[in-house]
């Protein structure tokens, strides 16, 4: 076939969505590209068993995440830059329910090494948490930044701080009203997952938002 009439090579990403209790949620699942948040396409999960599937073409890294009404989404991302034609990545997708107490994190925040500035590739996620904000005129957050146990204790407060100083700047920036959004840093302290593996490190190493009151 000629180039122009080529299908594009892809790769596949399918899951579940499900709220924290294991329900099966229908909801939209949105995808883009990191590099510049651009937007790629939409697709929908099962009404009934909340599985859903999408076909992304590979050589590109996405952010993608589900949506629904009442729910704070928890996006995920996925590399496919050097994925095999036709491969199949499971993802399974959260949905927390916006209550009081509640505490969601931030997977798509990108910061220079052991700094505070945000990334270029963090503004899709930081415009959706603004997006979520403007939705709720009610909603009150605090953004907790964490680290992983390398370094200093006071060191990681420090640039655990710093950080969630920086996302609380970007909403004000945003016009989010900063009486709205309180911003704490927890340093080493509050860790998600073992830090004797660099996967638990990663895990470790996390911005997240608490809701506050609705």
């Amino acid at each position: 076939m000629p180039p122009e009439l080529r299908p594009e090579p892809v790769a596949f990403v399918f899951g579940t969505v499900r709220d924290p209790a294991g329900k099966a949620v229908p909801a939209g699942i949105s995808y883009d590209r990191l590099a510049d948040g651009r937007f790629e396409g939409r697709a929908s999960a099962d009404l009934e068993t909340g599985s859903y599937q999408i076909a992304l073409p590979v050589g590109t890294h996405y952010g993608f995440r589900a949506v629904a009404a009442g729910y704070a989404a928890v996006a995920d991302r996925i590399d496919l830059r050097g994925a095999a034609i036709e491969a199949r990545y499971r993802r399974d997708l959260l949905l927390i329910p916006l209550e009081a107490g509640r505490t969601i994190r931030l997977n798509n925040l990108f910061f220079e090494v052991n700094a505070a500035e945000l990334l270029p590739e963090s503004k899709s996620e930081l415009d959706r948490l603004v997006a979520l904000m403007a939705a709720n005129a009610r909603l009150q957050i605090r953004i907790e930044a964490h680290t992983d146990a390398v370094g200093s204790d006071s060191a990681n407060l420090a640039l655990s701080s710093a950080r969630a100083a920086a996302v609380a700047r970007f909403l004000a920036a945003a016009r989010v009203d900063p009486s709205r959004v309180e911003s704490r840093g927890f340093g080493e302290t509050a860790p998600a997952s073992s830090n004797d593996t660099e996967q638990g490190r990663a895990l470790n190493r996390r911005v997240e938002f608490r809701v506050l009151s609705l």
